[in-house]
């Protein structure tokens, strides 16, 4: 198997070479789950081990062994994502678009330069080795092509985010640590203590999900006054939700609206969700903000709030169409006059 190594060093305030040993498995669990989260989302096999622990601090080498059906370029691929990730703040992870093309650059472009370096001493490799840049080449191209996509799989891949946000918060609770340096044999890079924070996640809750238009059949409603949740089925699971629209509550509590075996609402469905400490995303709780129909007997009836809700989009389309007639009117007098 082809070998890859990465090392983490952890620098200590006092310079001696041991740490807390729940600390350092924690830092060492997280960066392996890491690794697999990435090899995953980029479609890549591997193999993790870790060397012997070396003195100068502490620096724990960790080989990355990839298969025979595992290019060159999956290689480079895993090592700069699990670089730039680990480097990179949260914040920034997020918005930066070139981080990851730029290391897999570097990397791509120093196997060249090595392949390069080699022609120049042994002449009668020279054709041998063209062979081999130009497939270097071409697996440059075919990371510039993947590139595209990773930062879509790891922005959107909360178990990477949670993995890198665990770490960091692990090594925090050491308080010998000063800094943290990354080394990928082509890159060294140092995070100071002060930058831990940076990247942590300040919250485990993401934004509420918001669907317009979610029908729920309704199983059991609530006729009694108090913070009960109702129970439903949406998309064909079970769900208990909290009904939030206090004038559709109201009618089902005084016997307005009186449901039967099959009887659907439709309306804003709310939906707060969390990560959990392996980066899965746990749904918190369901909520209807308001009910703008209910189906009975296969009709759809328009609550009060729906037909407000209906008038109020109306409007605003309205107003958007004169805006836009608006302009294009006023453009055109402007193109009118400039003839004139």
């Amino acid at each position: 198997m082809e070998e890859n190594n990465i090392s983490i060093c952890y620098s200590f305030v006092d310079n001696s070479h041991s740490m807390d040993a729940f600390v350092f498995t924690n830092c060492q669990w997280e960066v392996a789950k890491l690794i697999q989260e990435l090899a995953e989302s980029l479609d890549v096999k591997i193999k993790i081990e870790v060397s012997s622990i070396e003195e100068g601090s502490v620096i724990q080498k960790i080989k990355l062994l990839f298969n025979s059906e595992t290019k060159t370029v999956g290689a480079s691929i895993i090592l700069s994502a699990l670089t730039a990730c680990l480097i990179t703040p949260l914040g920034e992870l997020l918005t930066k678009d070139s981080e990851l093309e730029e290391l897999n650059k570097e990397n791509i472009e120093a196997d060249i330069n090595l392949k390069k370096a080699q022609t120049k001493k042994i002449e009668t490799e020279i054709r041998i080795l063209e062979v081999e840049e130009k497939k270097l080449n071409e697996q440059k191209d075919e990371v510039v092509k993947v590139i595209d996509s990773i930062k879509d799989k790891v922005d959107t891949n909360t178990k990477v985010i949670k993995r890198i946000s665990n770490f960091y918060e692990s090594a925090s609770k050491e308080p010998k640590i000063t800094s943290i340096t990354i080394n990928n044999n082509i890159n060294q890079h140092i995070i100071k203590r002060d930058d831990f924070e940076k990247h942590i996640l300040i919250s485990d809750n993401l934004e509420p999900k918001i669907i317009e238009d979610a029908v729920i059949e309704i199983v059991s409603p609530v006729l009694k006054k108090g913070s009960y949740k109702w129970r439903g089925i949406y998309n064909g699971e079970q769900i208990s939700f909290y009904m939030k629209s206090n004038e559709f509550k109201t009618k089902v509590q005084v016997g307005d609206i009186v449901f039967k075996n099959g009887d659907c609402i439709k309306g804003e469905l709310e939906i707060e969700r969390k990560i959990d400490n392996s980066g899965e995303i746990k749904i918190i709780s369901y909520s209807i903000n308001q009910v703008d129909e209910y189906i009975t007997n296969g009709s759809a009836i328009a609550t009060d709030e729906g037909l407000k809700n209906r008038r109020k989009k109306q409007a605003n389309m309205a107003q958007l169409d004169l805006f836009s007639n608006f302009s294009t009117q006023e453009a055109s007098y402007s193109i009118l006059f400039c003839h004139v």
